[in-house]
């Protein structure tokens, strides 16, 4: 049933074959799987999908919220202030520990860029479950399901790979290709400059809502990185700007 919440969060593809078998596996109606069995292009069925999948997932969630705390003694008395622990010496020779953990990277393109992998990877390893399920069955409507299966694995798996392309060039250029950059350019006059730096603000807050929404997909965090570098150089005063250039030169 985890799999069924999983393909019903926002970051999910909710792709239609996938729910398709989960709805086989979980479900129960004849009639819905009969209609799911016609395709996602069948009337009502990507909506009369969903709403089964949710159907099945809400025992499941009502489970999962957790129960109000109880109102304690214990609760109400503040609890007592830490004690400051002195440093543990540092042994002769032990390397500093690293900041960047290669498993949750902190960069928000490399973050994104992982959700997005990591959740066609999922989508891709439960289809070939779903396959294996079929085992030697040779009947032709299993061998049609069958053919539609490896179909979208194998669409799956190129997509993972373009994904882990982005990875290494991202890792090698710190760009992302599909985020086009432009020779910035500082208007001389105030207000236009004003305008500029509203533009780029807007940017900012429209790009960082579609982050919020889109967590895996890597061109909104790189867009508020490219317009955040952008809004530094407008607000740097151009005195600035020409002694870091001198300095450049020299």
């Amino acid at each position: 049933m985890q799999l069924i919440i999983n393909w019903l969060k926002p970051y999910s593809t909710q792709n239609f074959i996938v729910g398709r078998a989960l709805y086989k596996l979980f479900g129960n109606d004849p009639e819905l799987k009969a209609l799911f069995a016609k395709g996602e292009k069948a009337p009502g069925a990507k909506e009369a999908l969903l709403q089964a999948l949710q159907a099945l997932a809400a025992p499941l969630l009502a489970e999962q919220v957790p129960a109000p705390a109880a109102d304690t003694q214990a609760e109400q008395e503040p609890a007592a202030p830490p004690v400051a622990q002195p440093p543990a010496p540092e042994l002769p020779g032990k390397a500093e520990p690293k900041n960047e953990d290669p498993i949750f990277p902190k960069d928000p393109v490399e973050k994104a860029l992982q959700l997005e992998w990591k959740s066609k990877y999922k989508a891709m390893q439960y289809l070939r479950l779903q396959l294996e399920r079929y085992g030697k069955d040779n009947a032709l409507e299993i061998q049609a399901e069958c053919r539609e299966l490896c179909q979208q694995i194998l669409a799956l798996e190129q997509e993972i790979m373009q994904v882990w392309q982005k990875v290494d060039q991202y890792k090698a250029t710190g760009k992302l290709e599909e985020i086009k950059e432009a020779p910035l350019e500082v208007p001389a006059d105030p207000l236009e400059l004003a305008t500029k730096i509203n533009s780029v603000q807007r940017y900012i807050r429209r790009h960082k809502a579609n982050a919020i929404k889109f967590p895996n997909n890597a061109k909104y965090p790189a867009l508020i990185l490219k317009y955040e570098e952008q809004l530094k150089a407008l607000s740097t005063p151009k005195q600035t700007q020409d002694g870091a250039a001198e300095k450049t030169t020299l």
